[in-house]
């Protein structure tokens, strides 16, 4: 279940480093279906977009850092079938596929996400 927009904001501007949150996207699909998508602005130019579509009971997420191109990305489209964790994983800077140990809930999972990015841009 995809958490109200107000706490996906709430915990993104509690981090002093996100300059601003813009909602690009915010619509009811059809029956139960949610898309959110988000863009936050970060130092030295870089920006994260967060979009998450709920589906049924399943939250499709993607994570990405980027500047003019993708830099760090998390997300769970089922394409990778033979990393731990399936579908969860991480790209990295040369698009390298790792498993990732986020879990599809995005109040759990943007603390690491958020960690790992500001880890990289400092």
């Amino acid at each position: 279940m995809l958490p109200p927009l107000t706490d996906l904001i709430a915990l993104l501007e509690a981090y002093p480093q996100i300059r601003a949150v813009q909602i690009w996207e915010y619509e009811v699909l059809e029956g139960r279906a949610w898309l959110i998508k988000l863009r936050c602005s970060l130092p030295k130019g870089y920006q994260l977009q967060i979009r998450l579509r709920l589906r049924g009971e399943r939250v499709e997420y993607s994570y990405q850092l980027f500047k003019a191109r993708p830099i760090l990305r998390w997300d769970n489209a089922p394409h990778h079938p033979g990393l731990e964790n399936f579908p969860h994983h991480f790209h990295d800077e040369a698009d390298a596929k790792h498993p990732s140990a986020l879990v599809g809930e995005p109040l759990e999972d943007l603390p690491a996400v958020l960690k790992k990015i500001l880890e990289h841009i400092t």
